[in-house]
Protein backbone atom coordinates (compact mmCIF):
# COMPACT_ATOMS: atom_id res chain seq x y z
CA UNK A 1 0.00 0.00 0.00
CA UNK A 2 1.21 3.20 -1.23
CA UNK A 3 0.71 7.00 0.86
CA UNK A 4 0.30 9.30 -2.55
CA UNK A 5 -0.10 13.10 -1.47
CA UNK A 6 -1.86 15.45 -3.30
CA UNK A 7 -1.76 19.31 -4.10
CA UNK A 8 -4.67 21.43 -3.66
CA UNK A 9 -6.84 21.14 -7.00
CA UNK A 10 -4.93 18.25 -8.34
CA UNK A 11 -6.73 15.14 -6.68
CA UNK A 12 -9.10 14.74 -10.53
CA UNK A 13 -5.39 14.58 -12.21
CA UNK A 14 -3.82 12.15 -9.84
CA UNK A 15 -6.37 9.66 -10.06
CA UNK A 16 -6.68 9.95 -13.51
CA UNK A 17 -3.01 9.13 -14.35
CA UNK A 18 -3.28 6.12 -11.07
CA UNK A 19 -6.31 4.48 -12.82
CA UNK A 20 -5.89 2.40 -15.46
CA UNK A 21 -8.28 2.71 -18.52
CA UNK A 22 -10.67 -0.25 -19.06
CA UNK A 23 -13.06 -2.26 -21.24
CA UNK A 24 -16.29 -3.77 -20.61
CA UNK A 25 -17.63 -3.17 -16.44
CA UNK A 26 -16.10 -1.07 -13.76
CA UNK A 27 -18.04 -0.44 -10.83
CA UNK A 28 -17.72 2.20 -7.84
CA UNK A 29 -18.81 1.97 -4.48
CA UNK A 30 -17.53 4.46 -1.61
CA UNK A 31 -18.22 3.42 2.08
CA UNK A 32 -17.36 5.25 5.72
CA UNK A 33 -15.00 3.50 8.53
CA UNK A 34 -17.46 1.79 9.68
CA UNK A 35 -18.43 -0.32 6.40
CA UNK A 36 -21.62 1.70 5.62
CA UNK A 37 -22.37 2.59 1.84
CA UNK A 38 -25.56 5.15 2.56
CA UNK A 39 -25.13 7.22 5.28
CA UNK A 40 -27.84 8.43 7.87
CA UNK A 41 -29.85 10.18 5.14
CA UNK A 42 -30.00 7.42 3.14
CA UNK A 43 -27.67 8.54 0.44
CA UNK A 44 -23.36 8.43 -0.28
CA UNK A 45 -23.14 12.08 -0.02
CA UNK A 46 -23.34 12.29 3.56
CA UNK A 47 -20.00 9.78 3.97
CA UNK A 48 -18.02 10.79 1.20
CA UNK A 49 -15.64 13.54 0.65
CA UNK A 50 -14.31 16.28 -2.03
CA UNK A 51 -11.21 13.44 -2.71
CA UNK A 52 -13.76 11.18 -3.63
CA UNK A 53 -16.21 13.24 -5.64
CA UNK A 54 -12.88 14.00 -7.57
CA UNK A 55 -12.30 9.72 -7.85
CA UNK A 56 -15.98 9.25 -9.54
CA UNK A 57 -15.21 12.49 -11.78
CA UNK A 58 -11.46 10.84 -12.57
CA UNK A 59 -13.28 7.22 -13.72
CA UNK A 60 -16.28 9.04 -15.11
CA UNK A 61 -14.02 10.71 -17.39
CA UNK A 62 -12.70 7.07 -18.48
CA UNK A 63 -15.91 5.63 -19.04
CA UNK A 64 -18.12 5.29 -22.33
CA UNK A 65 -21.33 4.87 -20.41
CA UNK A 66 -22.33 5.43 -17.06
CA UNK A 67 -25.17 3.04 -15.36
CA UNK A 68 -27.01 3.65 -12.69
CA UNK A 69 -30.52 2.56 -11.12
CA UNK A 70 -33.48 4.78 -11.13
CA UNK A 71 -33.25 4.02 -7.28
CA UNK A 72 -30.24 5.46 -6.78
CA UNK A 73 -30.95 8.24 -9.38
CA UNK A 74 -33.49 9.40 -7.26
CA UNK A 75 -31.68 9.32 -3.80
CA UNK A 76 -28.80 11.35 -4.95
CA UNK A 77 -30.65 13.62 -7.24
CA UNK A 78 -27.98 12.85 -10.63
CA UNK A 79 -26.95 15.56 -12.27
CA UNK A 80 -25.88 14.81 -16.40
CA UNK A 81 -22.24 14.32 -17.01
CA UNK A 82 -19.90 16.41 -18.77
CA UNK A 83 -17.77 13.29 -19.79
CA UNK A 84 -20.63 10.45 -20.61
CA UNK A 85 -24.25 9.46 -20.79
CA UNK A 86 -26.37 7.91 -18.42
CA UNK A 87 -28.11 5.06 -18.70
CA UNK A 88 -30.91 4.40 -16.22
CA UNK A 89 -32.24 0.90 -15.03
CA UNK A 90 -35.88 1.77 -13.77
CA UNK A 91 -39.17 -0.08 -13.68
CA UNK A 92 -40.84 3.80 -13.89
CA UNK A 93 -39.23 5.94 -16.97
CA UNK A 94 -41.59 8.46 -15.82
CA UNK A 95 -40.71 8.09 -12.00
CA UNK A 96 -36.96 9.87 -13.02
CA UNK A 97 -39.19 12.91 -13.97
CA UNK A 98 -37.73 15.33 -11.11
CA UNK A 99 -33.84 13.69 -11.59
CA UNK A 100 -32.07 16.75 -12.78
CA UNK A 101 -30.55 14.49 -15.55
CA UNK A 102 -34.16 14.06 -16.63
CA UNK A 103 -35.67 17.00 -16.02
CA UNK A 104 -32.37 19.27 -17.38
CA UNK A 105 -30.02 16.74 -19.74
CA UNK A 106 -26.63 18.00 -21.04
CA UNK A 107 -25.37 17.03 -23.75
CA UNK A 108 -25.18 13.11 -23.73
CA UNK A 109 -28.48 11.61 -24.35
CA UNK A 110 -29.74 9.54 -21.91
CA UNK A 111 -30.54 5.77 -22.08
CA UNK A 112 -33.69 3.83 -20.32
CA UNK A 113 -33.60 0.45 -20.12
CA UNK A 114 -36.90 -0.84 -18.26
CA UNK A 115 -36.08 -3.66 -15.60
CA UNK A 116 -38.60 -5.70 -16.31
CA UNK A 117 -37.87 -6.01 -20.31
CA UNK A 118 -34.05 -7.03 -19.14
CA UNK A 119 -34.68 -8.36 -16.10
CA UNK A 120 -31.95 -6.98 -14.44
CA UNK A 121 -29.56 -9.48 -17.39
CA UNK A 122 -26.23 -7.86 -17.87
CA UNK A 123 -25.24 -10.17 -20.61
CA UNK A 124 -28.48 -8.75 -22.11
CA UNK A 125 -27.14 -5.33 -20.72
CA UNK A 126 -23.61 -5.49 -21.96
CA UNK A 127 -24.94 -6.28 -25.50
CA UNK A 128 -27.49 -3.66 -25.69
CA UNK A 129 -24.82 -1.62 -24.17
CA UNK A 130 -22.47 -2.64 -27.22
CA UNK A 131 -25.46 -1.51 -29.59
CA UNK A 132 -25.58 1.96 -29.02
CA UNK A 133 -21.22 2.04 -29.46
CA UNK A 134 -20.36 1.89 -25.75
CA UNK A 135 -17.70 -0.74 -24.64
CA UNK A 136 -16.32 1.09 -21.18
CA UNK A 137 -19.45 0.88 -18.69
CA UNK A 138 -19.21 2.32 -15.10
CA UNK A 139 -21.73 0.86 -12.88
CA UNK A 140 -22.94 3.27 -9.98
CA UNK A 141 -25.57 1.47 -8.51
CA UNK A 142 -26.24 0.35 -4.99
CA UNK A 143 -25.14 -2.96 -3.91
CA UNK A 144 -27.70 -5.51 -4.24
CA UNK A 145 -27.49 -5.07 -8.37
CA UNK A 146 -23.28 -5.09 -7.64
CA UNK A 147 -23.54 -8.36 -7.03
CA UNK A 148 -26.00 -9.66 -9.47
CA UNK A 149 -23.20 -7.88 -11.99
CA UNK A 150 -20.72 -9.95 -9.99
CA UNK A 151 -22.54 -13.45 -10.85
CA UNK A 152 -21.99 -12.85 -14.31
CA UNK A 153 -19.00 -14.40 -16.23
CA UNK A 154 -18.17 -11.03 -17.10
CA UNK A 155 -14.56 -10.35 -15.86
CA UNK A 156 -15.26 -6.62 -14.08
CA UNK A 157 -13.15 -4.38 -11.82
CA UNK A 158 -14.33 -2.54 -8.68
CA UNK A 159 -13.26 0.34 -7.46
CA UNK A 160 -13.72 0.66 -3.50
CA UNK A 161 -13.09 4.45 -1.78
CA UNK A 162 -13.12 3.87 2.12
CA UNK A 163 -13.43 7.41 3.72
CA UNK A 164 -11.86 8.08 7.03
CA UNK A 165 -15.14 10.37 8.27
CA UNK A 166 -13.58 10.13 11.67
CA UNK A 167 -10.72 12.04 10.84
CA UNK A 168 -8.39 9.24 12.78
CA UNK A 169 -5.54 10.25 10.38
CA UNK A 170 -3.03 8.15 8.01
CA UNK A 171 -2.61 5.52 10.78
CA UNK A 172 -6.24 4.20 10.77
CA UNK A 173 -6.30 3.91 7.18
CA UNK A 174 -3.14 1.55 7.64
CA UNK A 175 -4.96 -0.06 10.00
CA UNK A 176 -7.77 -1.01 7.83
CA UNK A 177 -8.58 -4.18 6.12
CA UNK A 178 -9.92 -3.55 3.03
CA UNK A 179 -11.46 -7.12 2.45
CA UNK A 180 -13.29 -6.76 5.16
CA UNK A 181 -14.85 -3.85 4.20
CA UNK A 182 -15.00 -5.19 0.50
CA UNK A 183 -16.51 -8.95 2.27
CA UNK A 184 -19.66 -6.05 3.82
CA UNK A 185 -20.53 -4.37 1.08
CA UNK A 186 -21.00 -7.85 -1.10
CA UNK A 187 -21.75 -9.92 1.95
CA UNK A 188 -19.98 -12.72 -0.11
CA UNK A 189 -16.56 -13.49 -1.07
CA UNK A 190 -16.16 -13.18 -5.26
CA UNK A 191 -12.94 -14.17 -4.94
CA UNK A 192 -11.58 -10.81 -6.15
CA UNK A 193 -8.03 -9.74 -6.54
CA UNK A 194 -6.15 -6.54 -5.33
CA UNK A 195 -5.25 -5.06 -7.81
CA UNK A 196 -4.35 -1.46 -6.47
CA UNK A 197 -4.02 -0.21 -2.44
CA UNK A 198 -3.35 3.32 -1.45
CA UNK A 199 -3.85 6.24 0.52
CA UNK A 200 -5.11 9.55 0.12
CA UNK A 201 -5.93 12.21 2.75
CA UNK A 202 -8.62 10.73 4.57
CA UNK A 203 -9.42 7.91 1.60
CA UNK A 204 -8.14 4.76 1.30
CA UNK A 205 -8.57 3.42 -2.10
CA UNK A 206 -8.26 -0.01 -3.37
CA UNK A 207 -9.21 -1.77 -6.92
CA UNK A 208 -10.08 -5.18 -6.96
CA UNK A 209 -10.22 -7.62 -10.19
CA UNK A 210 -12.82 -10.17 -11.19
CA UNK A 211 -10.92 -12.37 -14.00
CA UNK A 212 -12.98 -14.39 -16.39
CA UNK A 213 -13.55 -17.81 -15.27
Amino acid sequence: METLHVADGQAFNLFGLRLPAWTGWLASIVVDELGNHVGADGTSQSISNELDLQLLLALRSKCSVIVTTGATARAEGYKSSRFAPIAFITRDKTSLADVPAVSSPGAHPNIYFESSSINLDFDELSKVLHQHGHDKFLFEGGPALLKNLLETSHPMQLVLSIVDGQKAGEGNLHSLNPKHFLNRVLGNDYHLELADDFTVGDNRITRWVKRAP
